[in-house]
Formats: C-alpha cells, sequence, structure tokens
C-alpha cells in the first residue's frame, strides 16, 4: 500500500484540479453590462519608474479589454508625485542608474497616451513642489493647475477613480 500512496495522492489532485480547468474561462460581462463608455481617472502617485512601466502596460490592456467588450474606453492618467520628474523632455535631471528604467517608462506612456480617448496631465503643484520648475513636458502631457481639482471635476463628470500608489 506503501508503494502506491504517491499514485493515489497524485491521482487526488488531478481530480481535485479537473473541476478547476473544465470551468468558463473568466470574464467581465455582469460588470460591463449596460455600459457604453469605460471612464477612469488613474491617480498615480507611484514613483518607481520601473513599476510604472508595468503599470503602463497594465493600462494598455485594460485599454484594450474595454476596447474589445465593445466599450469605449476614457482615461484620463492624473501624474502628481515625484513621477512627474519622469514626464518631462530633457531628462538631465535624472540620476544616471534610473535612466534606463525611466526611457523605459517613458516609451509604455507614449504608448498609452497614443490611444484614442486617453489624456495624460501632470499638476503644476507636484511640477513646482518636486523641482520641475523650468523643465519642458513632454507634448503629449497637459500640465493642469491642480490635480486634485482635475480629479474632483473628472469625478463629477462620471469617471471612476483608480489608484497607482
Amino acid at each position: 500500500m506503501t508503494a502506491l500512496r504517491p499514485l493515489l495522492t497524485t491521482l487526488a489532485l488531478v481530480a481535485l484540479l479537473l473541476p478547476l480547468s473544465a470551468t468558463a474561462a473568466p470574464d467581465n460581462a455582469r460588470a460591463l453590462q449596460g455600459l457604453e463608455q469605460g471612464k477612469v481617472v488613474w491617480n498615480i502617485t507611484l514613483d518607481d519608474p520601473q513599476e510604472l512601466t508595468g503599470q503602463m502596460r497594465v493600462i494598455q490592456q485594460t485599454y484594450r479589454d474595454l476596447a474589445n467588450a465593445g466599450i469605449e474606453p476614457k482615461m484620463v492618467l492624473g501624474f502628481h508625485s515625484h513621477n512627474v520628474n519622469y514626464l518631462a523632455q530633457d531628462l538631465d535631471h535624472i540620476k544616471l542608474e534610473k535612466m534606463d528604467a525611466v526611457q523605459r517608462f517613458q516609451e509604455q506612456l507614449g504608448k498609452v497616451a497614443e490611444l484614442e480617448g486617453v489624456r495624460v496631465e501632470a499638476c503644476a503643484i507636484a511640477n513646482r513642489f518636486f523641482g520641475m520648475k523650468g523643465k519642458t513636458m513632454r507634448d503629449d502631457v497637459h500640465v493642469v493647475a491642480n490635480g486634485y481639482v482635475s480629479f474632483i471635476a473628472y469625478q463629477h463628470q462620471g469617471y471612476g477613480m483608480i489608484g497607482i500608489h
């Protein structure tokens, strides 16, 4: 019987996993029912450029998933922390050890910014606070006077808020 124990254990595990693999693929059909637009403000305070690059990929995937479900994506990416330093055209103020990661982030951000219905905003208050005075932002970044005021306004227009911290 002890020789059969590993085989029986393996068969028991396979039997437990079979129902999981036989279920339907996950979807968002219930949540998206009746929705025509997917309006979201991404409240972005995360300041690690490598992690920001990954988040830009997730935002792109979210955009595609909405579009593939027949939902019109309407997205605002609101930057308002130290991360505004990564939105400049000229990156001479970025430490050398972060430069590659910031450039990869900028590349991914550019892909998101090109999508129809996407707007990228940076808070002027954060720009001043985090030393961006006199720096020129990328062409696809719109500087707003106060990012929080924008967030309030977008929420009153029906946008949901998702934080990336």
